[in-house]
């Protein structure tokens, strides 16, 4: 787990898998999908979308901000899955179980990408006390 917070290419492939995860959720029947889980996945992989050119960039200096984008466009995402939930009742247990494989994944890939943010911000904080 250290080596994926630790390389650029780990917390890319972080950000395809967000969109993966959050392309899940197209799984459900159209009429179980609120319009904010539809809203939030589209600014997930928008999201997603960011980190990756971020951290693609070849100089550092924003790699963090993209970062830090994605995680609270991922909490929003998560947070409008648990809205979602109020909208099933007890016979569409498959639905729900979806979307607590996605809630899931996308938790752990948080939980990655946050201890990620923490490196990037201290390998800025080590270059910037650099003597000139």
């Amino acid at each position: 787990m250290g080596c994926i917070q630790d390389s650029k290419i780990g917390l890319v492939i972080i950000g395809l898998a967000g969109i993966v995860i959050s392309s899940a959720t197209l799984a459900l029947p159209y009429r179980y999908q609120t319009m904010a889980l539809q809203i939030c996945r589209l600014i997930e992989w928008v999201a997603s979308i960011l980190v990756i050119f971020g951290l693609l960039q070849k100089r550092t200096i924003h790699k963090a901000q993209f970062v830090l984008i994605w995680l609270i466009c991922s909490l929003v995402f998560t947070t409008s899955i648990l809205y979602n939930f109020s909208y099933f009742g007890s016979e569409h247990i498959e639905y729900i179980g979806i979307l607590f494989i996605v809630m899931a994944g996308m938790t752990g890939l948080m939980y990655v990408m946050y201890n990620g943010y923490v490196k990037l911000i201290d390998d800025e904080k080590d270059v910037t006390m650099l003597p000139a």
